[in-house]
């Protein structure tokens, strides 16, 4: 589920940060409202994404997390 997130908040070119602030607030989920707002903690600190993505609480597949970072990398997140 964060996987897309992410991926959508790139493609309405919304800033990671706040989008993921939003998620936060709003997710169903405790772990995946900790992990999107660690992340956005980590992010608003300077963290680059690839660094950030490794520190939070859930866990994301290798292939996701570095299609992730390929894709920021790019600017076709």
């Amino acid at each position: 589920e964060l996987a897309g997130y992410l991926s959508d908040a790139a493609t309405s070119n919304v800033p990671l940060p706040g989008a993921l602030q939003s998620l936060a607030a709003d997710a169903r989920s405790p772990a995946l409202a900790e992990a999107a707002a660690s992340l956005a903690r980590q992010l608003e600190a300077g963290l680059p994404l690839a660094d950030a993505l490794e520190l939070i609480s859930v866990r994301l597949p290798a292939h996701i997390r570095q299609m992730i970072v390929a894709g920021a990398r790019s600017g076709r997140l």
